[in-house]
């Protein structure tokens, strides 16, 4: 994932060398999920949902995926 000034990679190695993991992603903390959602769209990222809080997940959380297939969380408090 490029983000401009900062340029983020992540490998994963399986038993047959590097390859794509069915559940690997990051998660953020950030102050306002709107304001980083706009940027990350901005450099061509794909939201793919927003959930509220609710059962036993406390956060905002927000899910991207890149061309690649990496996974991106968000989270924020209420």
């Amino acid at each position: 994932m490029d983000f401009g000034a900062i340029e983020l990679t992540l490998h994963s190695l399986g038993d047959d060398g590097e390859q794509p993991l069915p559940h690997a992603g990051l998660n953020f903390y950030v102050d306002n999920i709107e304001q980083i959602q706009a940027d990350i769209e901005h450099l061509g990222e794909q939201l793919i949902e927003l959930r509220e809080p609710s059962g036993g997940v406390t956060v905002r959380v927000t899910t991207f995926k890149n061309s690649e297939g990496n996974g991106l969380e968000l989270r924020q408090q209420p």
